[in-house]
């Protein structure tokens, strides 16, 4: 297990697991701790998804009605996911929103991770940069939830 001494962020938490992945390849699955009641066979689509359409990222989003808390996901050019507290009034009436949990290849969260900074509301660092950052020139995508 990897400890987070200082709570700096989902992005901090990533980091100090670091060590346990050194050497590895692959997929790794985050999901965040709070993350309630997640069925195998959703787990298993996310990464079946992202295996088969050989995606450096994927992400799960769901749609709500009402938002409110959760981190936005804004997608153009590329996939951003804009978290509640930094969100614009125009951000935050987008229904689709992060689900934190994330199929990332090893490799990719090698190189991001490196690159997320704490320049945000809350000064901390957020695992959901590493989304921007890798849908700069790899392909990221989204997996929508089905209930």
């Amino acid at each position: 297990y990897a400890y987070q001494e200082e709570m700096l962020g989902t992005g901090h938490a990533v980091m100090q697991a670091e060590s346990y992945l050194k050497g590895k390849e692959g997929k790794v699955l985050i999901l965040y701790g709070d993350v309630p009641i997640i069925r195998p066979e959703t787990l298993r689509n996310l990464i079946k998804k992202s295996i088969e359409n050989k995606e450096y990222a994927t992400l799960l989003t769901a749609i709500y009605d009402n938002p409110t808390g959760y981190g936005r996901i804004i997608k153009n050019n590329k996939i951003i996911i804009r978290e509640e507290k930094d969100a614009s009034k125009s951000e935050k009436l987008i229904k689709e929103v992060n689900s934190g949990l994330f199929v990332i290849n090893k490799e990719a969260l090698d190189m991001a991770i490196d690159k997320i900074e704490n320049n945000n509301n809350q000064k901390e660092y957020y695992i959901t940069d590493i989304v921007s950052i890798l849908s700069e020139n790899k392909k990221v995508s989204t997996c929508l939830f089905k209930k």
